[in-house]
């Protein structure tokens, strides 16, 4: 039998993920899609950093996203797509007081044969306006 990253990243989102809200970037636009996709994901902070400062690695200056996102492999998130993050406290209206999240970069994780088994994505906090 052979191991499937697919199946145990779903069980894994299926047992202690958490539901947001994805509105897609129309392609080479400033506007987004009317609908708002809801998926499990599971999210990290990436370690203890000062928000917004960029650190110079060997390969030059680098910026360290503010949250860190797991994605299942078929969604395929892009760059300037944004992420809602409901407030619990408003769960009949779930974008009420949602946090607004930007991607900044998305990476597809790949298994055997170069075949996608999830995505890991780095976005920055949306201020309000």
């Amino acid at each position: 039998m052979a191991f499937d990253a697919r199946k145990v990243i779903k069980g894994m989102l299926q047992k202690w993920g958490h539901d947001i809200f994805l509105l897609r970037r129309l392609p080479n636009s400033e506007e987004f899609e009317t609908v708002y996709e809801r998926h499990t994901v599971r999210h990290m902070y990436p370690g203890s950093r000062i928000a917004e400062i960029d650190q110079e690695q060997i390969e030059g200056i680098t910026h360290e996203a503010d949250m860190i996102y797991y994605f299942q492999w078929d969604v395929n998130p892009r760059e300037g797509d944004m992420i809602y993050e409901p407030d619990p406290r408003y769960e009949d209206y779930p974008l009420k007081g949602a946090t607004a999240w930007v991607i900044s970069y998305t990476v597809p994780m790949r298994g055997a044969g170069g075949r996608v088994e999830y995505w890991m994505v780095g976005a920055d906090r949306e201020e309000p306006q």
